[in-house]
């Protein structure tokens, strides 16, 4: 039985700490160690954790001051001891068998880079959201993925590399997390440069249990999301691009680029206009899309009419 290593990065969500450490506990999987890691949190992070302390399962550390999140995944990943390795958010909660079921997927294909499973997303108060399912099966190559999800497939309904289950070499040998300004753009950039010379396992049975906030860091700071997702596409293009021109030709690589530039830009527009344009003026809102120059493109007049139907409640007149 392969030891596993769940890692947690912990910052200010006391609140649910205690729910979260448990559900790593009790796994039906028992070769496991739990890595964590205090990012100088302000609240009552430490003293939670200590109370689990007499759990020989736990490795805690506490660092002196903080040094964001990405650093803090990279740190967890270099003092992982188990043979595969998972991060868990700090106010997430995994279902009891999803180590089980996810080592499983692993094993019964040696070319498996990750594995994940069904995602039910939780409101701050714990009630469920909504539930994602992926559709493509057990196994899909991770250059289908990569391509599917980037094209907004609706087969893929969710992915993160917080819930992803992989090997702790592949994740090494792939470099960490690229330390960008935003985590959610760091673990996509080293998810695509894991698995598209390997493939995804899924299980739609093991259930990890995300947090989603309106409040979150990255909806209230919209310009430098804007800014991690520059430095996105720039990572894609020099750390991930040449093993593809290698891999599959150019023609694939152009393919997923444009891809992955069109994706990006939708999903930055659709959180300016969700979370940041209720609040803020036209003009400000035009000038976060600047960063992606995208004045004279259809996207552009599409976010125009967008605005105003979020901002005065412009309603489309039936045929």
């Amino acid at each position: 039985m392969k030891k596993v290593t769940i890692a947690i990065a912990m910052y200010n969500h006391a609140q649910y700490l205690s729910e979260c450490i448990s559900s790593a506990l009790n796994q039906t999987y028992k070769n496991i160690e739990i890595l964590a890691v205090n990012d100088a949190s302000t609240d009552q992070t430490h003293n939670i954790v200590q109370s689990f302390m007499p759990y020989s399962k736990i490795r805690y550390y506490k660092n002196e001051k903080n040094i964001g999140i990405v650093k803090t995944y990279n740190k967890l990943l270099e003092l992982a001891d188990g043979h595969y390795f998972m991060i868990l958010g700090d106010d997430d909660i995994l279902g009891m068998d999803y180590i089980e079921r996810t080592v499983m997927v692993m094993e019964e294909r040696p070319s498996c880079r990750v594995a994940f499973g069904r995602n039910v997303i939780l409101n701050q108060d714990s009630s469920v959201s909504k539930e994602l399912i992926s559709t493509f099966g057990r196994y899909i190559s991770g250059l289908e993925y990569c391509n599917l999800w980037l094209s907004g497939h609706p087969t893929f309904q969710q992915h993160a590399f917080i819930m992803m289950f992989c090997p702790v070499d592949i994740v090494r040998k792939a470099g960490g997390f690229p330390d960008f300004q935003m985590a959610q753009h760091a673990d996509n950039a080293l998810f695509i440069k894991m698995i598209i010379d390997g493939d995804v396992g899924y299980d739609s049975q093991a259930d990890y249990y995300y947090r989603v906030y309106s409040q979150s860091y990255g909806n209230q700071h919209v310009a430098e999301v804007g800014e991690a997702t520059l430095q996105f596409l720039e990572y894609f293009k020099t750390d991930i691009l040449p093993k593809l021109v290698f891999l599959k030709g150019n023609n694939v690589a152009r393919k997923m680029l444009k891809n992955l530039n069109g994706l990006l830009i939708e999903t930055f527009i659709h959180r300016i206009l969700k979370y940041y344009a209720p609040n803020h003026s036209i003009r400000e809102c035009i000038n976060l899309l600047t960063v992606f120059n995208k004045q004279n493109s259809l996207s552009y007049y599409k976010f125009i009419l967008k605005y105003f139907i979020l901002k005065h409640g412009i309603k489309k007149e039936k045929d």
